[in-house]
């Protein structure tokens, strides 16, 4: 799976924690983990990283804010987190130390829920920033125009090309 795919799954999975309600996090935030990780997270299984049976952990707990927390990508903060409770909503900003991708904004059921979200799609951003590396800029190749046959035109539009 090249970037463009992993950054389009991620986003995807941004989108389903969204929509989860609070009797669903334990259940969204494993999912996340292994969307973010590459693996199941299992407490009792010794091979694991040591981050993983952290967080496993603290979903046992039901620390879930403390857990999604930990999923937060190295270079970026929480800068914002607010909690509608007449509404049942919460929203998260999250910035990166990197002034080259935007922040980015997640609303939840739940506080646990967008700061899960949150990191999905800083992920995700982070990837489609550096999908493109080695290619030459539209304006480098081609003049600038678009031509819909050409991979490396059509990676810039977004159009996830395969590699």
């Amino acid at each position: 799976m090249n970037k463009l795919d992993q950054a389009a799954a991620l986003e995807a999975l941004a989108v389903r924690v969204e929509a989860a309600g609070p009797h669903e996090q334990h259940a969204v935030l494993i999912e996340a983990y292994q969307g973010l990780h590459g693996i199941y997270p299992d407490a009792s299984d010794w091979t694991q990283p040591h981050e993983a049976k952290r967080f496993r952990r603290m979903l046992d707990a039901e620390a879930f804010e403390s857990a999604a927390m930990s999923l937060v990508p190295e270079g970026w903060y929480i800068r914002s987190l607010s909690e509608w409770t007449d509404r049942s909503r919460a929203c998260v900003e999250l910035s990166p130390a990197n002034r080259f991708i935007h922040s980015i904004e997640s609303r939840a059921a739940t506080p646990a829920l967008a700061l899960t979200a949150a990191p999905c799609r800083a992920h995700a951003a982070a990837l489609r920033s550096t999908a493109n590396e080695g290619r030459p800029t539209p304006e480098e190749h081609q003049g600038g125009a678009y031509d819909p046959d050409c991979p490396d035109c059509r990676a810039y539009a977004g159009e996830g090309v395969r590699s």
